[in-house]
């Protein structure tokens, strides 16, 4: 078994990143017993379970399971352990602005337990994060989102099934409507590009891409704002206009609703660092 490994925020630490880790642990070896834990100010809590234990569903129901990954929303009650024997389990407790746009970028089934085995995950990208946090080093905002990003994605790919490859002609229809995201489409046109109905496209994308095409264009330009913000690429009004939206105040509506914070307050966040290009907090 790996050597032990735990992280705690300081005490009254800025809240630096727009997914503050408040603590993590590696293989934290646990004698018999049950955690019953009330979330604080929006917490989420993704735990793996290396050994057998028992989670209390919202249902109220215990459950046994050999191994699993599951991730806590911010508003659940979190219970597990197990009464009779050792167990050992990998965590990451955070919050921020953008912890909720993480979540929705890579859904996987919530406050619900998934029966794979994510030792590899814990010991290739919990132990890279951990690596970063500890280091004494100034942290780097943009390192640490990417290193959560990057295990949210490895845990999505793990736990969803084997799949097809897309086939081109739904490829082909995304392709067209990242290359006209600036313009308004209609379900029509994009369908045309695969050579399909409307509701049997409809049906094929969300199958291979997880959700609707709204909803992706939607995410795409959400991201793409958020990258241009944080490399000055233009005012906000001149982003909003970028990305197709002709109104600056509704494109400020929608960016606050998927990050948290409005793109100028965003944007303050993050400043260059001369050093190695890579971004900061303002105001430390």
């Amino acid at each position: 078994m790996s050597p032990k490994k735990l992280f705690y925020s300081p005490y009254n630490a800025p809240e630096s990143g727009l997914c503050h880790i408040l603590s993590m642990g590696i293989h934290e070896d646990m004698r018999p017993r049950y955690f019953h834990y009330l979330p604080e100010q929006a917490e989420y809590l993704l735990i793996v379970m290396h050994q057998p234990n028992l989670i209390k569903g919202v249902d109220g129901k215990w459950r046994e399971y050999a191994k699993g990954c599951m991730l806590f929303t911010a508003e659940s009650v979190r219970t597990y352990g197990h009464p009779d024997q050792d167990w050992d389990h990998s965590w990451i407790l955070f919050r921020g602005t953008a912890a909720a746009a993480l979540i929705r970028q890579h859904p996987f089934p919530c406050n619900t337990m998934m029966e794979l085995d994510a030792d590899a995950i814990v010991h290739h990208f919990f132990t890279q994060l951990y690596a970063e946090l500890s280091s004494g080093r100034r942290q780097i905002d943009y390192i640490i989102d990417a290193m959560l990003n990057l295990i949210f994605a490895q845990i999505r790919r793990l736990a969803e099934p084997e799949q097809e490859t897309i086939p081109l002609n739904i490829i082909q229809a995304e392709k067209f409507m990242m290359e006209n995201i600036r313009t308004p489409l209609q379900l029509t046109e994009i369908a045309a590009q695969a050579s399909l109905s409307v509701s049997r496209f409809l049906v094929l994308f969300k199958e291979y891409y997880h959700e609707t095409p709204g909803h992706y264009v939607n995410r795409m330009k959400m991201m793409l704002a958020a990258r241009m913000l944080r490399q000055n690429a233009g005012s906000c009004k001149e982003i909003a206009e970028e990305l197709g939206f002709a109104d600056q105040l509704y494109f400020s509506r929608r960016f606050k609703q998927y990050w948290g914070m409005a793109p100028g307050g965003y944007r303050n966040n993050w400043r260059p660092r001369s050093a190695d290009g890579g971004y900061e907090k303002s105001g430390r």
